[in-house]
């Protein structure tokens, strides 16, 4: 069990040091970016959810093809 713990702890640095290279280069930026547009006060997210909203009241609204509809013969 006592050779275990130093391997188990080179590989837990190992992991560490290695997120914070990955996370502190453009993979985290470009996560942060995302993680940004998260909030809800955004000018983008608003236009966003309004898209949403417009889209589905205009598929509703449209009329339903009679032949669609009919039973199968």
């Amino acid at each position: 069990m006592g050779q275990l713990v130093p391997a188990v702890a080179m590989i837990g640095l190992a992991l560490v040091i290695g997120a914070t290279l990955v996370l502190r280069g453009p993979v985290g930026k470009a996560l942060a970016q995302w993680i940004r547009g998260w909030s809800k006060t955004d000018e983008q997210w608003m236009a966003m959810k309004a898209a949403k909203h417009d889209f589905t009241e205009r598929l509703l609204a449209q009329e339903r093809n009679a032949d669609r509809l009919a039973p199968p013969r």
